[in-house]
């Protein structure tokens, strides 16, 4: 899924993923303009949830290699809570993380299935902002 960027003077914000319906693992693409940045505060907000015992994981990821190169390592900064197949309304959730950060960043989302579920889907957004200072 391609991330759709929305700019604004410090604090600097983005959404990476919009509401869509998702049905395979992927990651948002490289996210840049964080590096600078001394907190970051992001939102998992799941608004549907399809299939038999479907999972959601997202991660927030750093590299300090060039994402563009052959072998690239990406580092966890944060996980949000696993959203399961106990879901009945919509959820959300958030993660504060401090800094710094390196200038290449993605969010990884897993889907899968339980035991012998079938045919994952989510509609979910993730939105992150950052902060120079600490939030209050």
């Amino acid at each position: 899924m391609t991330a759709t960027t929305v700019r604004t003077p410090a604090p600097y914000a983005q959404n990476i993923f919009l509401d869509a319906s998702i049905g395979v693992s992927g990651n948002s693409g490289v996210l840049t303009g964080f590096d600078t940045a001394a907190q970051l505060r992001a939102r998992l907000l799941v608004t549907g949830i399809g299939g038999s015992l479907p999972y959601l994981g997202v991660v927030l990821e750093e590299t300090l290699d060039d994402p563009s190169g052959a072998s690239v390592y990406w580092g966890s900064l944060g996980v949000f809570p696993t959203i399961g197949p106990t879901l009945v309304a919509a959820t959300w959730a958030l993660l504060n993380i401090p800094g710094p950060f390196s200038k290449n960043l993605r969010f990884r989302h897993v889907i899968g299935v339980g035991g012998s579920g079938a045919s994952p889907a989510f509609v979910f957004r993730v939105d992150a902002i950052s902060k120079s200072g600490p939030y209050s």
